[in-house]
């Protein structure tokens, strides 16, 4: 299937981290991050779907045991790439294809938004609580893990939308042409109702 024009390409990926600042201090602080995020994995993720169980309007995408499990697995191999240290276009077709399935389930761009500032204010906690002897330490690691976060979200947000502006757009077509019938009276001559203003696609 051939990807939407609308999705982020990867010089415009590394526009973005020029953008936020994010450096190869933040990708090598991140990469050190590592034994802080396997310890902290699990807290982590169950209190982000705690709060999602908590609300009906994500409740819903976790019908059963079975698939809050699944999903749970899914973030916890989402939490340990966030200190993978390699963030280029393998990254990046990942996040897109996130927003593709957000896009799909149903989960809105607004329920994620507020999904994610959860996931970074339980997150941040256990980067300064591991590194509180060093301030400044503790700042810079916090730093570099919102700031790949916030590009996450911007990626999965914008393949969302992009998603659902091909929908609109295939189905726009398909009313077109439900809409110009075009009926063949012999050869070489063609009728077709001219019911509405002709607009130049119409045309």
């Amino acid at each position: 299937m051939t990807e939407p024009d609308f999705e982020v390409t990867l010089r415009e990926w590394q526009r973005r981290k020029a953008f936020v600042g994010f450096t190869d201090e933040d990708a090598e602080l991140l990469r050190e991050l590592r034994p802080i995020a396997e310890a902290s994995v699990d807290d982590v993720v169950e209190g982000l779907y705690d709060r999602f169980l908590q609300f009906e309007e994500t409740r819903v995408f976790f019908p059963d045991d079975s698939a809050l499990s699944r999903v749970k697995a899914l973030q916890k191999e989402y939490f340990l790439k966030l200190t993978r240290g390699e963030y280029g276009e393998d990254y990046l077709r990942d996040r897109m294809r996130v927003g593709r399935t957000h896009h799909r389930i149903g989960l809105s761009p607004g329920w994620y938004i507020a999904a994610y500032s959860t996931y970074i204010l339980l997150a941040v906690p256990h980067v300064i609580t591991a590194f509180g002897s060093d301030r400044s330490k503790a700042w810079r690691m916090s730093q570099a893990l919102i700031k790949l976060m916030v590009l996450d979200m911007g990626v999965t947000i914008m393949t969302y939308v992009s998603e659902a502006e091909a929908v609109i757009q295939r189905q726009s077509h398909e009313i077109l042409e439900l809409s110009t019938p075009v009926i063949q009276v012999w050869d070489g001559v063609l009728v077709a109702p001219l019911i509405g203003t002709l607009d130049s696609q119409r045309t």
